[in-house]
């Protein structure tokens, strides 16, 4: 009886400490920190951006006069931007998904949810460009990737961090 008492532990334990050695799924660290349904972006392509600074994301910001973005955002370890590109209508969204982001290849792979108006849905006719601001999660990795709920590729840019005496 004690055996079996043994073996039934071992087949417990044994597939939760596997776990802890899978790759880490998902950052609790990756939260948006600003959106804008308007973002000034200049063609339809779908794309990522990194700043490690606060003064090369004050001069995107002020390029594209955007309020809803704040340069200190990018003080502490940077900002990532994804922007969806340019759309003739409403009803389009993008949302991070932070569980399904992932390291491969000293690659972060940030998963999002790419939205688009259904075929007959009323939608109104106006410009927007939407994109959201994330800080960088911890690991370690020198590109970042997006990809959308398919896995397509939406953008691909370096990444690089900066140095504490650099950031301003």
């Amino acid at each position: 009886m004690t055996s079996f008492r043994l073996l039934i532990v071992l087949a417990c334990i044994i597939p939760l400490s596997a776990c802890a050695l899978l790759p880490r799924s998902h950052w609790r660290d990756m939260d948006v920190i600003a959106s804008s349904d308007y973002c000034g972006t200049p063609s339809e392509a779908s794309g990522v951006k990194y700043f490690a600074k606060p003064s090369t994301f004050s001069t995107w910001i002020n390029e594209r006069n955007l309020s809803a973005f704040d340069p200190d955002m990018a003080a502490k370890n940077g900002v990532i931007v994804a922007e969806m590109g340019q759309r003739a209508t409403d009803g389009y969204d993008i949302q991070l998904l932070p569980k399904k982001t992932r390291i491969e290849n000293k690659t972060l792979v940030v998963a999002m949810k790419w939205t688009a108006p259904g075929l007959n849905a009323k939608v109104s006719q106006a410009l927007n460009s939407r994109c959201i601001a994330f800080n960088p999660p911890k690991g370690d990795y020198d590109r970042i990737k997006l990809v959308d709920q398919l896995g397509d590729k939406r953008g691909e840019t370096a990444f690089h961090r900066p140095s504490k005496s650099s950031r301003s």
